[in-house]
């Protein structure tokens, strides 16, 4: 791409500095206000070497930038190709206006960058579980000139916080004890004034089980089908086991089904979600109950009762008989 840069020869001019790529070019423009009749002298310098000297009919180019500038002595522009990142500094240029006797100068600061590829993101090498491991990314590029580096989660800027911390010069970043929103896509922008490159990189962050629920029949009807239902909220999915009233039961999966319940299928219903990355378990009770509003636990009780109820009566009978 050629770029244009203009130097303007008067109290007010504002002189920006230009940015060039690798391999491109960059136009230096002379304005000079008011405008001359004629240039009578121009020198174009860099780090001290003349680039090119124009004296009216004539101009001499330096041997090293043979091929590699066009210059136009009518408007003083001078034209430079085939860029380096040796071409980065201050170019200055000398001008004598016909009729005039100052030579003013007039200075310009060129960067020349390298285009920004191969972007990419390292870390994540072991897995993140919540509230105990730290997120850590680093971003870098195979290749160019990096002037700003940005981080994005989801779309939208990372900010420094108590937990998220990012190196001096942005190349890195760490999120101390990780939680389950920190799961996400991680983008990395790098640029600089004639480029940029992104990286991205998706973060999971295992955690749970959590929120485990049963759903399902509350009472149990003789000869009726009963499907009970556990869900967790976990990462990686939870694996489930079942127990009935404190025995565990041949049930590994997140549905308990009863094809024909009976009365003795009363009773606490007990799921039991587990992560095998966390290591973590968690619980939800089920109780299903009796047409008649009892387990078949509180119905074993009841019956418990009852039989020594009788059996204090008949031992009573039996002593009150033995003193007649």
């Amino acid at each position: 791409a050629l770029l244009s840069h203009f130097l303007l020869f008067d109290v007010t001019g504002d002189v920006r500095p230009p940015a060039g790529t690798v391999g491109g070019s960059v136009l230096f423009a002379v304005s000079i206000n008011p405008p001359p009749g004629s240039l009578q002298f121009v020198a174009w310098n860099f780090g001290g070497t003349n680039i090119v000297t124009y004296q009216t009919g004539s101009n001499t180019t330096d041997p090293t930038y043979t091929g590699r500038i066009v210059f136009n002595p009518s408007a003083g522009s001078l034209e430079l190709k085939k860029l380096t990142v040796k071409d980065t500094g201050k170019y200055t240029v000398s001008i004598h206006l016909t009729g005039t006797s100052d030579q003013p100068q007039k200075s310009v600061d060129l960067t020349v960058y390298k285009k920004i590829s191969g972007a990419s993101i390292s870390g994540l090498t072991a897995e993140l579980i919540a509230g105990n491991s730290s997120l850590n990314l680093s971003c870098q590029a195979s290749a160019g000139s990096i002037s700003n580096r940005l981080w994005l989660k989801d779309g939208q800027s990372l900010s420094p916080s108590n937990r998220v911390t990012f190196t001096a010069d942005n190349s890195s970043m760490n999120i101390k004890k990780v939680e389950k929103d920190d799961a996400g896509q991680y983008k990395c922008s790098l640029s600089n004034p004639i480029s940029t490159a992104t990286a991205e990189r998706d973060a999971v962050v295992n955690y749970g089980p959590e929120s485990v629920t049963v759903q399902g029949e509350k009472t149990v009807k003789m000869n009726t089908k009963v499907v009970l239902e556990c869900s967790a909220s976990s990462v990686p999915p939870a694996g489930f086991m079942w127990t009935f009233n404190e025995t565990l039961t041949n049930v590994k999966t997140d549905t308990f089904i009863i094809e024909k319940a009976n009365y003795n299928d009363s009773g606490d219903y007990t799921c039991v979600a587990s992560n095998a990355v966390t290591g973590l378990k968690s619980t939800s009770v089920h109780t299903l109950v009796s047409n008649g509003g009892l387990s078949g636990g509180a119905i074993a009780a009841i019956v418990i009762v009852l039989l020594l109820v009788f059996a204090a009566v008949g031992a009573g009978i039996f002593i009150m008989k033995k003193k007649k």
